[in-house]
């Protein structure tokens, strides 16, 4: 389950993400025309951490890409973790 939220002390976006043996807290704002959270995942029981980046942009036909990477090395090398569409209904 994900939490997300507008902190507007902060004046940053924010998510909370817990399930699957994963937690999940990133943090951002705009980024080139969408919107880019980054933030450490811990794999639980595992005792792993890396870091993750999640950007939501919205597509010319009205769907919304979700594209997820993740960094084993502090942000150095970046590979896919996940990448969605979301269309309406």
């Amino acid at each position: 389950q994900s939490n997300n939220y507008y902190d507007p002390a902060a004046g940053k976006w924010k998510q909370l993400w817990i399930g699957l043996g994963l937690l999940l807290h990133m943090e951002g704002g705009p980024y080139d025309g969408g919107i880019r959270l980054e933030g450490p995942l811990q794999y639980l029981g595992q005792g792993k951490t890396t870091l993750l980046r999640g950007t939501w942009l919205r597509l010319e036909d009205g769907r919304v890409r979700q594209h997820f990477e993740e960094s084993a090395d502090g942000g150095a090398t970046w590979a896919i973790w996940f990448d969605g569409y979301y269309s309406r209904r």
